[in-house]
């Protein structure tokens, strides 16, 4: 059985979010170490997505990756 990475945790935690905000969670990437990872969220929807969008895609996102134990270190969220 190969584990569940990290980015496919947060994928699954995600996607359904975005569906319920109008939003296309194209993919998720986690970068860095156990002491610090940068987590990369990219977005999409009909006719592109534009600033607004992402700034409150931020805010949700933020919110559920909260609840993910396996980022309780520091992490850096980056949403394009």
């Amino acid at each position: 059985m190969v584990p569940i990475t990290l980015a496919d945790e947060l994928i699954a935690v995600l996607e359904p979010l975005a569906g319920a905000n109008g939003l296309e969670l194209v993919t998720v990437e986690v970068a860095g170490g156990q002491r610090h990872q940068t987590v990369r969220v990219f977005l999409d929807r009909e006719g592109g997505i534009d600033i607004d969008a992402i700034a409150d895609a931020n805010e949700w996102i933020s919110d559920a990756l909260d609840g993910v134990v396996r980022l309780s270190g520091p992490f850096t969220l980056e949403v394009s």
